[in-house]
């Protein structure tokens, strides 16, 4: 999927279910100055896992690692080129497994 398709969904998904309005200036900003806390955090993580047909890794779902907007497009990028690959294709270490 594109990103700019990703972006414009994550806008969609801010505004009618988070009800957080987002410009693409401020996709650079760290969400807490958008407006995301701890709880509409996980709330936007729900949201993309069902929009996009994606599971967030545990050890991956942390605000310092998606700290802006722009790294949760390239993450659910990422998240969405494995799930087309195929779960056949997907690699294991040894305490964590990616499906």
């Amino acid at each position: 999927m594109d990103k700019e398709k990703i972006k414009l969904e994550l806008k969609e998904i801010l505004k009618n279910d988070l009800e957080i309005v987002v410009s693409d200036d401020e996709f650079d900003m760290d969400l807490v100055s958008v407006g995301v806390n701890s709880l509409t955090f996980v709330k936007l993580l729900v949201c993309l896992e069902s929009y996009f047909d994606i599971s967030f890794y545990i050890d991956y779902i942390t605000i310092s690692r998606l700290y802006n907007l722009n790294q949760i497009v390239e993450h659910v990028n990422e998240l969405i080129c494995e799930r087309e690959v195929g779960k056949d294709d997907v690699y294991t270490r040894s305490d964590e497994m990616y499906l």
